[in-house]
């Protein structure tokens, strides 16, 4: 079972344009240095969540449960939507603003512990 919730409709983006600038505005460094335990896990547990999303949709891509037809079922729809429209683009945008920031290292060191 992937860890996502199926957007309601028109407010899908919304709610990726949201998540891209939250991601672009977060502060890693003083999140990990400074944040509640409970703001860590939370973080920790959406790049964890993500990378077990990620790796099941390739297991479906690999194993061709993934069509281009129309007859392809409601919920491997929603699956590839949700990687293609709010996954893979939030996770690139936050990846990008933690690498111009150099946070990379701040996060590195909290998941080695």
């Amino acid at each position: 079972m992937l860890h996502f919730t199926p957007f309601p409709g028109n407010d899908a983006t919304s709610i990726v344009n949201c998540l891209h600038i939250l991601g672009q505005t977060l502060d890693a460094r003083t999140v990990m240095k400074t944040g509640l335990e409970s703001v860590k896990a939370a973080l920790r547990a959406f790049f964890e969540n993500a990378a077990e999303d990620l790796e099941r949709t390739m297991e479906n891509l690999r194993q061709g449960q993934f069509t281009h037809t129309r007859s392809q079922p409601r919920g491997v729809t929603q699956i590839i939507n949700y990687t293609t429209v709010a996954l893979l683009p939030v996770l690139s945008s936050l990846f990008e603003h933690i690498g111009q920031n150099v946070f990379g290292e701040d996060l590195i060191r909290e998941y080695k512990t």
